[in-house]
């Protein structure tokens, strides 16, 4: 089926899916249980798990493979901030990176991803907070 416009395409495949949307629902159920054994295997191979992940940061971030396994390497499996061991479980080096520029700049547990995050990666509001903690604990 050609379209005059990619305008009109979007629109008619809206539509499409509207108007199918209960059977694709049931079908994609249907096929769920029929292969829930399948699903279930891969979802907790911890090896497809790890691929998975890193397949994701690395195209994020524009990042290769070598990169992540150099910047694990060079940080002895270990926490840019805090120095603890990362964990061999499913809790993942986070990729620390500058949101202005998007260059990779070390692998983080994730708590400490997330303080750096919540602080918007100001060393003002760090700061206040550590001032915060002298007076306070």
């Amino acid at each position: 089926m050609a379209f005059s416009s990619k305008e009109r395409e979007r629109e008619y495949m809206r539509q499409y899916r509207a108007r199918t949307k209960a059977e694709r629902t049931a079908y994609d159920k249907a096929w769920r249980r029929k292969h829930a054994d399948r699903l279930l295997a891969k979802r907790r191979d911890p090896e497809r798990r790890r691929q998975k992940y890193r397949t994701k940061f690395m195209g994020r971030y524009g990042a290769s493979e070598t990169t992540f396994d150099d910047l694990l390497l060079a940080q002895n499996g270990r926490c840019g901030v805090c120095s603890r061991q990362f964990p061999d479980d499913d809790k993942h080096p986070q990729m620390d990176h500058c949101h202005k520029t998007g260059k990779v700049r070390a692998l983080l547990c994730m708590r400490c991803n997330i303080l750096l995050g919540a602080a918007n990666d100001s060393q003002e509001i760090l700061d206040l907070a550590k001032a915060y903690l002298k007076v306070h604990v």
